[in-house]
């Protein structure tokens, strides 16, 4: 099987493997495995999504490493898939465009209420996790603490990129952030 995105749970008690983007692998396309970090066995497998697994972001508690609120898979189908962060039972999911969208990177919000979400387009999106609902206005969670910066597009990253340049032109950017969301380059 190909593996996507790979992540360990906040607490370091597993490691989840987003899987995909194999034709000759369709059966497992979409799915996810859990791994005992300790002994490197499968604990659970599931298929939700019905394209490859583009990134996995578990939620939680800012001041608490061993809290595993909630885990999401984002897929190349457009949509975000909630799961349950301890026994990884399906919960709920976001779809964030009818449109033919890959999700290319998702983060929490430091109490886990909200996800940010980017797609392949070079949009960047607003969910409340809770009711799955979009949050029309960006300026309504500018002051949000993330629990990571991974989107590309967000308040932080702001000047980073060109904003005339293409949305499929090759970008690098070489930088460090730390904690208080500081951004050095």
């Amino acid at each position: 099987f190909a593996c996507r995105a790979l992540t360990y749970s906040r607490d370091g008690k597993f490691l989840v493997a987003g899987i995909g983007g194999v034709a000759s692998m369709a059966s497992k396309e979409g799915s996810f495995m859990v791994i005992n970090a300790a002994t490197m066995e499968i604990t659970k497998e599931d298929r939700k999504a019905k394209q490859y697994i583009t990134d996995i972001k578990f939620g939680g508690e800012t001041d608490s490493v061993s809290t595993n609120k909630l885990v999401a898979f984002a897929s190349n189908d457009g949509r975000v898939y909630l799961h349950d962060g301890t026994t990884f039972e399906y919960k709920t999911v976001v779809e964030v465009s009818p449109t033919a969208c890959s999700i290319s990177k998702i983060d929490f919000s430091s109490d886990s209420s909200l996800l940010r979400i980017s797609t392949n387009m070079c949009e960047l999106f607003y969910y409340n996790v809770e009711t799955s609902a979009a949050i029309a206005s960006s300026a309504s969670v500018r002051d949000t603490k993330w629990l990571t910066d991974s989107c590309p597009y967000s308040w932080n990253t702001q000047g980073v990129y060109d904003p005339e340049a293409e949305a499929t032109a090759g970008r690098t950017v070489l930088g460090v952030s730390d904690n208080e969301h500081s951004f050095t380059l």
